[in-house]
């Protein structure tokens, strides 16, 4: 309709003004012969909207009634009688050949120009348009016939011709009802429809099983249909995945025989073919489900008993929104199915690189003590045993990282009660003499604040394990690690306290400059405090201020 310029210029009259509307001369495209055509408007939910906007807004479409005034006004004109009036009827106003629909004189070959004794101009009015209708007695006239008479005839072909179109308006009329109630009915079961699979596809409680027991059930509910299916597609056989029905005989994981060689034009077909095969079926719809272009398998409704009447738009489109959301689903799963075999292929080679490197700080921290055999001096063994626990304190990070569940992090408090302990019996003859508590929070620890602070907690209890508590005495030490927006890392003895001639900020001491460069490093601020009985160390940072940094 659009495509034509006569057509779609009624189409907007009779939508802006919800009143049934004639169009101008058409040239049909089933017959040479000019007629013209009714169009009757429906609306969404069959009312006539009152305000020009909403009409626009709510307006479906019209119902066509196409007409050719020959046969329209066939049956009276055959009568002998009024054959003797020949007239013409032409589109609008313009008498002319291109308006011209209608020729009696052409029609029953009278003779053109023969005087007639009576003609007569008049305009017919109807559903907003225009005829003009010229009238003439021909050759064939009966003299004895009056002037009432004549007009009798006339006026007669004229109430035909009213008739024929009121009666057509009141079927289309009629028909445009039913049309609107029909796609009012549809349209509110389609949105019935569409709620329900929204919510049950996006039900969190549902598992993936349930959300297809449920669209199978609700595809033979709307189709009248008893079972229900997801099948795969296999070379050799079809696989029944899923299914809802009352059948005990239709099971999941049954796997039918593919008698039939597939082939993408003919591939509903043949599934069709190989169902109909298995089940014997009267009533059948199904549609494909294709996953990244590839045939993957179909969902197959069918019921032993026939179905009246032919699967309607609105039925077909719900079957399609189901495979749609199958597709997808079963996209979705697939993908994550991959993402998960890759993540866990890289967290085996991550967990193999932690323990390669925990095993090579290993190495050189046995190099560093088969070198110590070699070597007299007394304070080169001790910077070598040193280095040691510093080499261990990494080499820890990385055995908890790869025996732990979570590669970018690790437990914190497991690794300092670790890394301590170790480092008590390294020092001390006497271990049970030390006390330690530990305070470490459960906010996870990446691996770029976790080395830096494993060192430093390294440097500061070695420090006091070392000067704190001389005379093997009783002592405690005290770390904490809290989190409050920033970390704050806690290193705090209850020993003798640092000399004062010593700055802590300004020394010769290789672990007290390393704890600065490695709070420099994770961008915080260092707080010193010691008197007899108190010594602490606290260091505040940020992982995200830090990262940011690094970036």
């Amino acid at each position: 309709i659009s495509s034509n310029k006569t057509r779609l210029k009624t189409l907007i009259r009779t939508r802006n003004t919800g009143l049934p509307t004639i169009t101008n001369k058409l040239k049909l495209i089933s017959t040479d012969r000019p007629g013209f055509g009714l169009y009757f408007p429906v609306y969404k939910n069959g009312s006539l909207p009152e305000v020009g906007s909403e009409r626009i807004k709510n307006f479906k479409g019209a119902v066509a009634a196409v007409f050719i005034l020959d046969d329209l006004l066939g049956n009276i004109i055959d009568e002998q009688d009024i054959q003797q009036i020949d007239f013409h009827i032409f589109d609008g106003n313009e008498v002319s050949e291109e308006s011209l629909l209608y020729d009696s004189e052409k029609k029953f070959n009278h003779e053109h120009n023969f005087p007639a004794i009576f003609s007569k101009i008049s305009n017919l009015y109807i559903y907003g348009h225009t005829w003009t209708i010229i009238w003439k007695t021909n050759k064939t006239f009966n003299l004895n016939y009056s002037l009432p008479i004549i007009i009798l005839i006339a006026g007669l072909i004229v109430s035909f011709l009213l008739f024929s179109l009121i009666r057509t308006l009141s079927f289309t009329q009629k028909m445009a009802v039913e049309i609107a109630e029909q796609m009012t009915a549809e349209l509110k079961a389609r949105e019935s429809f569409i709620r329900e699979l929204y919510e049950t596809t996006s039900s969190q409680t549902k598992s993936f099983d349930e959300k297809i027991s449920h669209l199978l059930k609700m595809g033979c509910e709307k189709l009248g249909l008893e079972n229900g299916l997801l099948v795969k597609n296999e070379r050799e056989f079809m696989e029944i995945l899923y299914v809802f029905s009352d059948n005990e005989s239709i099971k999941p994981k049954e796997k039918i025989p593919n008698i039939l060689t597939l082939n993408s034009n003919e591939e509903q077909t043949n599934i069709y073919q190989i169902i109909q095969k298995r089940f014997k079926f009267e009533a059948y719809f199904g549609t494909l489900i294709s996953i990244n272009g590839q045939n993957y398998g179909s969902l197959d409704f069918f019921s032993s008993n026939q179905r009246k009447i032919l699967f309607t738009s609105t039925e077909k489109t719900m079957i399609k929104l189901i495979a749609q959301w199958v597709e997808n689903e079963i996209e979705r799963i697939q993908v994550e199915e991959k993402i998960r075999n890759s993540l866990k292929e890289k967290e085996i080679l991550l967990k193999e690189i932690h323990h390669r490197v925990k095993n090579n700080l290993q190495v050189v921290s046995s190099l560093l003590n088969l070198q110590s055999y070699y070597i007299k001096d007394e304070t080169a063994i001790k910077i070598f045993r040193e280095s040691q626990y510093r080499i261990k304190s990494m080499a820890l990070i990385h055995q908890n990282l790869y025996q732990s569940q979570h590669l970018a992090q690790i437990d914190f408090y497991d690794y300092v009660d670790k890394l301590v302990s170790y480092l008590i019996h390294s020092y001390c003859s006497t271990p049970e003499m030390i006390k330690i508590k530990l305070e470490i929070t459960h906010q996870p620890l990446g691996l770029d604040s976790a080395i830096p602070c494993g060192l430093i907690i390294n440097e500061l209890v070695s420090n006091s394990l070392k000067y704190a508590f001389p005379d093997y005495e009783e002592g405690e030490i005290f770390i904490e690690l809290i989190y409050n927006n920033n970390f704050e890392l806690t290193i705090r003895d209850n020993g003798v306290g640092f000399p004062e001639e010593i700055d802590s900020k300004n020394t010769e001491s290789l672990g007290l400059q390393l704890v600065h460069t490695l709070t420099e490093q994770l961008d915080g601020d260092i707080k010193f405090e010691s008197k007899v009985g108190k010594t602490e160390f606290k260091i505040i940072f940020s992982e995200t201020k830090m990262l940011s940094k690094q970036s």
